[in-house]
């Protein structure tokens, strides 16, 4: 079966913009709140890392 590439490349966007969200997030000033979002979104970049790595074949 050969990889998706328009689906990797969505991942690989939806990873950017997770990332980007992250930054965004560190200037909240609730620290509580901020170390929340920024949980939430390492728990979903590394669930997206590992579905990329599913989806190249790697797994």
């Amino acid at each position: 079966m050969y990889p998706d590439l328009g689906r990797q490349l969505r991942m690989q966007e939806a990873l950017s913009l997770l990332q980007e969200c992250r930054l965004c997030c560190a200037r909240l000033d609730d620290a509580a709140e901020r170390m929340a979002m920024q949980r939430l979104i390492d728990e979903l970049i590394i669930v997206l890392r590992q579905e990329m790595e599913h989806a190249r074949g790697y797994r």
